[in-house]
């Protein structure tokens, strides 16, 4: 919500003109003390050097509060937003872990559904149609995992279009090429579930710290 490179500028600042302002004070009381009369004395235009010296002070003290201000600000806001963000994730953490969970049960379901010895085409195509159905929950999820479950869907449908297609045809088809197009769309399954658990992990995580920094 806000540019914390605004923010460390503005601090930075401060600390130039704490740091400025820190020397000129310093420097104008060694003069003061190593040669009174000389600063007592020495003018500026009307005014002399000791209400110079005042007013320049005073005006980096303003501006030094101005900047102040406005970092204290843009701090308290941007504290205040990162609040309501946990705030949000932690509500609605329980129904998106449900909604992964699902999601990788379902997918499992579906290497289990093509695992025996001899996969039959309509079973992959259910298989397909089925992870393309997972894109609602997926939906629900983070984008992520809905990218996840596109690009499963596409991969899965690419493999089985082609033997679906002869099938639809009515066409003979030889069983060893129903058996390797079962096995790459299962390894895309097993992939694809193990990149959802791992963001699922990464999800939780976020979730513990989350909690954890709300109730310190």
């Amino acid at each position: 919500m806000f540019d914390n490179g605004l923010e460390k500028k503005l601090i930075k600042a401060i600390w130039f003109f704490t740091i400025f302002l820190s020397l000129f004070f310093v420097v104008f009381l060694v003069l003061y003390i190593v040669y009174p009369e000389a600063t007592r004395n020495m003018k500026l235009g009307e005014m002399d050097f000791l209400a110079f010296a005042g007013s320049l002070i005073g005006g980096f003290l303003a501006l030094f509060g101005a900047l102040f201000t406005i970092v204290y600000s843009i701090s308290s806001v941007r504290e205040m937003a990162e609040k309501q963000d946990r705030d949000k994730f932690i509500d609605h953490y329980p129904m998106k872990m449900k909604t992964i969970t699902e999601i990788t049960d379902e997918l499992s379901n579906f290497v289990s559904q093509i695992s025996y010895p001899h996969p039959q085409v309509q079973e992959l195509k259910e298989v397909s149609d089925g992870v393309f159905k997972l894109l609602e929950k997926a939906s629900l999820t983070n984008g992520y995992i809905f990218n996840e479950v596109e690009v499963l869907g596409e991969k899965v449908w690419k493999e089985i279009s082609s033997i679906n297609f002869e099938y639809n045809m009515g066409y003979s088809i030889n069983q060893e090429k129903v058996i390797d197009s079962r096995d790459k769309v299962k390894q895309e399954l097993q992939a694809s579930i193990e990149i959802i658990e791992n963001e699922k992990k990464l999800y939780r995580d976020k979730f513990l710290e989350y909690a954890n920094e709300s109730r310190s």
